[in-house]
């Protein structure tokens, strides 16, 4: 068997349209930079660390604080993965593990890519890129730890938009509840909203559930055992994948739920196993996780009425989607293992590489146009 496999790329992928720009930018350190190949996009670049740069592929655009990307069709090149490159640069998200998996069992065997994809999970996986230990990482949205992290350290991070995936909420099967809009969600984790009965939500059994566990660290609020639940929201460690998630989607809105060592879980399986036993409860996860790594009997409402369906993932439908993002250092060589691999999951072919494994691919207006979708 080769350790290594011959990827030939084209710069302009006629499916995505997305190209990498190897140039050097001239950016506060600490920013991200996302690339789009939407014509109409404007770009713009923020001297406060940690915000956006949008660079655009067409040539005609007006740089900003740097050279315009060259032309797609100049921008051709040959590029080799090695089993090495992988095992040596690759890191990333728990829930992205798969898809590097499955690209790399494309490149070469599926024995090989179990031996070789090792990711450190999301806050990790980014670290590791600042510090220069490895060279891309495949994760959810990095949170502003990170991007202070990356000031600090003076590096200027690329993030592209590679898969789709879904923001979800979870809560027990005994709770009547099957839909919350976008603001009920964020009036609980704010403490605005405290009962499930002001959500027309009713809890089968619990009154039994009290009688059998009584007072104990699982309820919130401080507030006495009462026929009317009081909601218990669950939230991840600061760090995580789905707690940079959740800040995302609560926006200007504080998290001000208690953040103490009985409600903020460490792991995600953790979580849901709580939310399944506790039938007060709601969390937040992602659907890959638990659609394909973690499969138990768990209860995923909609948002604002949408189901989180691969469908209404892909069409856009759905009101929480969130990328995983390819991140690397800005001053990656065009002809790097990290631009190489990004162009992969790009391609059509690395998009029917992930929509085998179970995530969902970019959207067509995506793919079209690069949508850009960092805050």
């Amino acid at each position: 068997m080769n350790n290594y496999a011959m990827i030939i790329f084209s710069l302009s992928i006629c499916l995505s349209g997305a190209v990498i720009n190897g140039a050097d930018s001239y950016v506060t350190p600490g920013q991200v930079q996302t690339i789009t190949t939407d014509p109409s996009a404007t770009p713009v670049v923020s001297e406060t660390p940690g915000q956006v740069q949008t660079i655009t592929a067409d040539p005609s655009a007006a740089p900003v604080a740097s050279a315009a990307p060259a032309p797609a069709t100049d921008l051709k090149s040959q590029y080799i993965i090695t089993i090495d490159d992988i095992n040596d640069k690759l890191d990333g998200s728990t829930v992205t593990r798969q898809l590097s998996i499955n690209v790399a069992g494309y490149l070469f065997d599926m024995y090989t890519a179990y031996r070789i994809v090792n990711h450190n999970q999301t806050d990790n996986a980014i670290k590791n890129v600042i510090d220069g230990s490895k060279d891309l990482a495949l994760v959810t949205y990095p949170s502003q730890e990170n991007f202070e992290y990356a000031s600090q350290k003076g590096v200027v991070l690329v993030m592209i938009p590679v898969v789709n995936d879904a923001f979800v909420f979870l809560v027990n099967n005994n709770n009547s509840i099957d839909n919350l809009s976008q603001d009920q969600i964020r009036r609980i984790y704010s403490k605005q909203e405290k009962y499930w009965s002001g959500l027309g939500g009713t809890i089968t059994g619990w009154a039994e559930y009290v009688v059998r566990e009584g007072e104990n660290h699982y309820y919130t609020f401080g507030q006495a055992l009462t026929s009317s639940p009081p909601i218990l929201p669950f939230q991840r460690n600061d760090g995580s994948g789905s707690q940079s998630g959740m800040t995302e989607f609560m926006g200007d809105t504080p998290i001000t739920v208690q953040y103490h060592e009985s409600t903020c879980i460490q792991a995600m399986d953790m979580l849901v196993e709580r939310v399944n036993l506790i039938p007060n409860s709601i969390g937040y996860s992602y659907q890959y996780y638990l659609n394909k790594m973690f499969i138990r009997n768990t209860k995923v409402i909609s948002v604002d009425g949408i189901a989180p369906t691969d469908e209404n993932i892909e069409n856009g439908t759905y009101p929480i989607i969130t990328p995983y993002y390819a991140v690397f250092k800005s001053d990656e060589p065009a002809d790097s293992f990290a631009r190489a691999f990004t162009e992969l999951l790009l391609s059509p072919e690395g998009q029917q590489i992930a929509k085998e494994a179970g995530y969902v691919g970019l959207g067509a207006e995506q793919l079209q146009h690069g949508e850009d979708s960092a805050p």
